[in-house]
């Protein structure tokens, strides 16, 4: 919970009692529930890179230098990433890796809009493409180890479908329920 209170700062979240779901509400006015979605997993995406940074930095992980390239091993911390949604959109969309990771390659979003699907543009085009890029370079920049100077290794970043439907309606109320006391 700290880590997301200082990516997310003034931002109402809480965190479940099972430690490992975190609710953010944030407010934006009629957007699809497929650019939700896609804009979930990309800030679980950044609060994973984040929490991976902090965890590091509070246990003196850096990036190992020329010098110290031979106790690569000992100085980087491993991690794997879960993200559970319920979005079947989603979850097609980002079942190929290979696909991710060239969406992640270009540098610029004009290049990504440029080059991005050959294959099926009329798939790639429907799918928010403004949210969709940081989401690829993200997960790129996760799996290529591009960690500003912090000592870990993603090992695998995967998508998987939540299988607890009540679970999630419990917590889209608690969700809707933040929200609302930010109206307030």
């Amino acid at each position: 919970k700290k880590v997301a209170n200082s990516l997310w700062k003034g931002q109402k979240l809480q965190l479940l009692r099972d430690g490992k779901t975190l609710l953010l509400g944030y407010n934006y006015i009629r957007p699809s529930q497929k650019r939700c979605s896609l804009y979930c997993i990309r800030e679980a995406l950044r609060l994973a890179r984040h929490f991976c940074q902090e965890d590091c930095r509070a246990h003196d992980l850096l990036a190992p230098t020329a010098e110290s390239q031979a106790n690569v091993t000992s100085q980087v911390a491993k991690y794997n990433i879960t993200i559970v949604t319920d979005s079947n959109f989603c979850l097609d969309l980002l079942e190929n890796s290979t696909q991710l990771l060239e969406w992640g390659q270009w540098e610029s979003k004009d290049e990504f809009l440029l080059h991005g699907s050959v294959d099926q543009p009329e798939r790639f085009y429907s799918t928010n493409p403004d949210v969709l890029y940081p989401l690829a370079r993200l997960y790129r920049r996760l799996l290529h180890q591009e960690t500003d100077g912090v000592g870990f290794q993603v090992e695998t970043i995967s998508f998987k479908k939540s299988t607890s439907n009540h679970v999630l309606r419990d917590a889209a109320q608690l969700a809707a329920k933040l929200m609302y006391d930010t109206v307030k």
